[in-house]
């Protein structure tokens, strides 16, 4: 692969301020426009052995709950022993939510990963008509080409290609 020593920063009308201010944004993966770019997708090996790993937490979660507002003063498993089909509602519940726990927790991690990290989005190529689509107000842009080799992209591990991968960073939770 022959690597140029031009790179080029597509930019819509908001190309004429970085040329000005000589500034260019580092943007955090959770800004990116691309909502599948960066973000990770948590599966679950198998979501009932998961819920049961999670049963003594919903038990204690619902437990202080009701003690809290007043509704039970005896122990824990004594409450156990009660209740064991509003814990087992509760359970299926927790089911019902895995999904939506999982794309929370996704978010949450990129949110995270975002809080510390930044990238310089740049290509190799000036004339990608899809580049110029996306990121150049169609014919309003420009781009705008630096000397790869500069000294301000050497900084930490300096510039390096994208590795596209076909399917998204699958996390298992077993």
């Amino acid at each position: 692969m022959r690597i140029l020593n031009t790179v080029y920063k597509f930019c819509g009308n908001h190309g004429v301020n970085v040329l000005e201010n000589l500034e260019l944004k580092i943007t955090p993966p959770n800004q990116f426009n691309d909502p599948f770019e960066f973000t990770p997708r948590i599966d679950y090996s198998d979501e009932a052995a998961y819920a049961k790993t999670q049963e003594q937490a919903i038990l204690e979660a619902d437990y202080e709950r009701q003690c809290a507002i007043g509704a039970f003063k005896e122990s824990i498993g004594r409450y156990a022993e009660l209740h064991p089909a509003r814990l087992a509602e509760m359970k299926r519940q927790f089911m019902r939510n895995m999904p939506r726990g999982a794309a929370e927790a996704a978010a949450a991690l990129l949110d995270g990963v975002s809080e510390r990290y930044g990238i310089l989005c740049m290509s190799g190529q000036r004339t990608s008509i899809l580049m110029w689509g996306h990121y150049c107000d169609k014919p309003l842009g420009l781009t705008i080409g630096f000397n790869r080799t500069s000294p301000i992209f050497r900084l930490e591990k300096g510039l390096r290609p994208v590795n596209y991968v076909p399917e998204i960073t699958r996390f298992k939770v077993a």
